[in-house]
């Protein structure tokens, strides 16, 4: 293998072998003492030789490529402009002409675009731009780095989101590989997620609705590809795509009345993932941001759909019961939280009929679930604890030992939110009742303790 060595001028420092490459960064970020040379390196010579590495061989440039992205996410303001136009015709050209579909080379390319586009967001945007069309499909990493580059900068991102699914619609048709499927997936996650913090900390536009009309139209017919063919696919890689895709989407079109009827026909899809193969935090992370943009802007729910994401998440917090503290946990509770803020009575109808079953997991799963509600302490349940409490008496009779433990568990958590009222005393009575019971009789693995806590 041939090996250029390149030197800094005067400086005899030679980056023949990665790990110099490596030292290069850090003596531009100021990270290495004055044994290495001059801590305070000239930026510009440090880019200039990175650039020059990368005529190595393909292992050695998605080496040099990463450090390039360390460097390009430092304070790079100064950055010679005609260094900037060579970062991008070099990563762009990398990104263009390497064939092999799966590239280690394309994905650092499009890494480093997307942290120049830190610094010099349009630059970056501009060529991207440049390689979408409306007869032919781009190449495959553009897409993956349009997608990324509208993830991470989302506020600078939204403008072009009608320039950019306006021109692939007109190439939906002409999409046949899972991959290239996948990587539009990933580009409608990150506009539809810019769109969609636009109108979260307030859209300025003289006209919203308008604006939400004409993102709806263009997000469309992806939302409807998304939420069919390609949610069914037996690929699960694109099954993911599709589900992490489909919640910004969701949320996006329900900003305007006319799309509602479709996201909710379609929510039932969603919802299937739980069954499927797809991680249940990818569903679960889609759904609320369906139900964020449903509350924030307040969007009533169909009475038939709040159910159905009730008995789903329902059926997640007895699967999980066994892991709590779970990501995925966390992200349900707090969908469950969204739902009791967005129609108090029917959460409250629908988990206390859970605890009419005869299932012990279904019952502890309801009562965690109205002690997370009480322990969030809700400003749109501060009427509705009574109605709670209500609903969980059914349960103080109950024998099984699981149940008695979630019971004490609630009233430990109402009473240190609540405090006690008169239609509470009977729960004070359970409480006594339990304490008074053989210690062979209590709940267990229930510590004395925790019942002192409750007197």
């Amino acid at each position: 293998m041939e090996v250029i060595d390149l030197k800094l001028p005067s400086r005899g420092f030679s980056i023949s072998d990665p790990s110099a490459a490596r030292c290069l960064v850090d003596q531009a970020q100021g990270n290495l003492g004055p044994e290495f040379g001059q801590a305070d390196m000239d930026l510009d010579i440090t880019v200039s030789l990175l650039l020059e590495r990368l005529q190595q061989e393909e292992e050695t440039r998605v080496t040099i490529y990463s450090s390039l992205q360390e460097v390009l996410q430092g304070d790079i303001k100064s950055l010679d402009r005609d260094l900037v136009r060579r970062i991008i015709h070099l990563a762009s050209k990398d990104m263009r002409e390497t064939q092999q579909e799966k590239d280690e080379v394309q994905l650092a390319a499009g890494k480093t675009l997307v942290a120049l586009a830190g610094t010099f967001y349009n630059w970056v945007m501009y060529e991207l731009q440049c390689h979408v069309g409306i007869m032919e499909l781009p190449p495959i990493y553009f897409l993956i780095t349009l997608g990324d580059v509208a993830s991470a900068y989302a506020l600078r991102s939204e403008p072009f989101l009608v320039l950019t699914l306006s021109k692939l619609r007109f190439v939906l048709r002409l999409v046949e590989t899972d991959q290239m499927k996948r990587a539009l997936c990933g580009v409608v996650e990150g506009f539809a997620q810019a769109a969609n913090l636009i109108f979260h900390v307030g859209d300025e536009s003289p006209f919203p609705s308008c604006r939400a009309a004409d993102y709806g139209f263009h997000v469309l017919p992806f939302f409807n590809l998304m939420s069919s063919s390609w949610l069914t696919s037996e690929d699960l890689e694109l099954q993911q795509a599709a589900v992490k895709a489909l919640g910004p989407a969701m949320g996006l079109l329900l900003h305007h009345e006319r799309h509602r009827n479709t996201v909710f026909e379609r929510l039932p899809c969603l919802l299937q993932q739980y069954e499927g193969g797809v991680d249940n935090l990818h569903v679960t992370m889609s759904l609320s941001q369906l139900l964020e943009v449903a509350y924030d802007f307040e969007v009533p729910l169909p009475d038939g759909k709040l159910k159905s994401i009730c008995f789903a998440l329902h059926t997640q917090v007895c699967d999980i019961a066994q892991m709590p503290g779970s990501e995925n946990q966390v992200k349900v509770f707090y969908c469950l939280h969204l739902l009791a803020c967005l129609s108090p009575d029917q959460f409250i109808s629908f988990v206390g009929s859970r605890l009419k079953t005869d299932k012990e997991g279904s019952c502890v799963a309801s009562l965690s679930i109205f002690s997370g509600i009480i322990a969030a302490d809700l400003p749109e349940m501060s009427q509705k604890k009574c109605a709670v409490v209500k609903a969980m008496r059914c349960m103080l009779g109950d024998q099984s030992a699981e149940v008695k433990k979630a019971v004490l568990h609630f009233v430990r958590t109402l009473l240190s939110v609540q405090g006690l009222d008169d239609w509470a005393w009977d729960l004070v009575a359970y409480i006594f009742k339990q304490s008074s019971l053989s210690r062979s009789q209590m709940v267990r693995g229930m510590e004395a303790g925790d019942l002192g806590l409750l007197l």
